[in-house]
């Protein structure tokens, strides 16, 4: 275990080989061609294309020969026999995870591991088994000024399990993964005053929060060389593939192949999530910012997001082109554009007395108009 107070003193298109031995492309901007969907929605990605390269998955250049548990090695995910358990339960597993971090980040408890993992390893069985309650609670957790570092923090581990899923991780990678992603911010502790302002920071204030990154890496270092693979996500977080990020400037053949994928759901999720300083995007206009920036991210992770997470993630609202709204409670991998939703009012507004579940993927003459966003109505996946 470690306590933070004490540290401050001191101051990849889903793969379809197992191969661990290929490098890492040269270039994010070569191969095959991905063209995301045209289909009678939101405009905004209408004929939008990006250039992809296979998921890089291979042990990483500037990576120690010690950090072999940070291999990124494609297995075959086995499902454990775990039941799927009830709405009340994801919302504790989730609280569990928020306390959790709140706990470190104000330093009332030291951080072990130990105990993260076992939460963590909750979660993953859940997410395993297709639990679209936890995807529905990271989506509509309800932020403020005051806790959305805690927030944060949770729904990027259970993102990340999704991300790692559709990549195909093994269970031990999908647990370094969101236990790296519960991580990654650990040295904002030092500024929570700084970021919890309700207004936007200053130059000066920004250039001290940059720290937290290189804080998160000193507090990690003493968990010593289990640590390694956290220590280099809390540090590449905010770097950036074409080399534009901090606090080294990396580009794509240096950052952690697990620092890829934090690295764009820390930018997705701050913008799908409201901050102090601002009220959230919805999470087409993220993805368009996204696209809009794909020499930052990996483009065949944007292309997992879509497929494991969805243009409109499990608990959003949509309107359909048969003038009905329905929340979208199960994402399809085939097409994020065409998810499972449950109507909620008819074309005239009208609450339905009945269940109506529709599978949009089997329903050819239905599209999505557009994007309603949170759940504004206090609904849940409880029907």
């Amino acid at each position: 275990m470690v306590r933070i107070s004490d540290i401050f003193k001191k101051i990849t298109e889903k793969t379809k080989s197992t191969e661990a031995s290929k490098s890492e492309p040269e270039s994010l901007e070569k191969k095959d061609k991905i063209s995301l969907p045209e289909e009678k929605t939101e405009t905004i990605l209408d004929s939008k294309k990006i250039e992809v390269t296979p998921p890089t998955l291979s042990k990483e250049k500037t990576m120690d020969t010690s950090e072999a548990t940070s291999e990124v090695m494609i297995s075959k995910i086995v499902k454990e026999e775990v039941k799927k358990v009830a709405f009340q339960e994801s919302e504790k597993i989730y609280d569990d995870l928020y306390t959790f971090k709140k706990n470190i980040l104000t330093q009332k408890e030291p951080l072990n591991i130990e105990k993260l993992s076992s939460i963590i390893e909750r979660a993953i069985g859940q997410l395993i088994l297709d639990n679209q309650d936890l995807l529905f609670i990271a989506f509509n957790k309800d932020t403020d000024d005051e806790n959305y570092l805690f927030t944060h923090a949770v729904n990027i581990c259970l993102l990340s399990i999704q991300m790692g899923l559709g990549l195909g991780y093994s269970r031990k990678q999908l647990l370094e993964l969101a236990i790296a992603g519960f991580l990654h911010d650990i040295g904002m502790a030092s500024y929570l005053k700084i970021v919890n302002h309700p207004r936007k920071l200053t130059s000066q204030e920004y250039e001290q929060i940059k720290q937290h990154t290189l804080l998160g890496k000193d507090i990690l270092k003493d968990l010593g060389n289990d640590a390694k693979v956290y220590l280099r996500v809390a540090e590449e977080h905010h770097e950036r593939l074409d080399g534009s990020g901090y606090p080294y400037g990396r580009q794509s053949e240096d950052l952690h192949a697990y620092s890829k994928i934090i690295i764009l759901l820390d930018v997705y999720e701050a913008m799908t999530h409201s901050r102090p300083q601002r009220k959230y995007y919805s999470p087409s206009e993220a993805i368009k910012e996204l696209i809009e920036n794909k020499n930052k991210f990996d483009p065949n992770l944007i292309k997992v997001l879509l497929e494991r997470i969805g243009m409109y993630p499990v608990g959003s609202l949509v309107k359909l082109s048969t003038k009905e709204i329905a929340q979208v409670i199960k994402i399809n991998p085939i097409s994020c554009m065409r998810p499972v939703v449950r109507i909620i009012y008819d074309a005239q507004g009208q609450s339905l007395r009945e269940e109506k579940i529709l599978d949009l993927m089997r329903e050819p003459t239905i599209y999505i108009l557009e994007g309603l966003g949170k759940d504004v109505y206090g609904l849940s996946l409880r029907g």
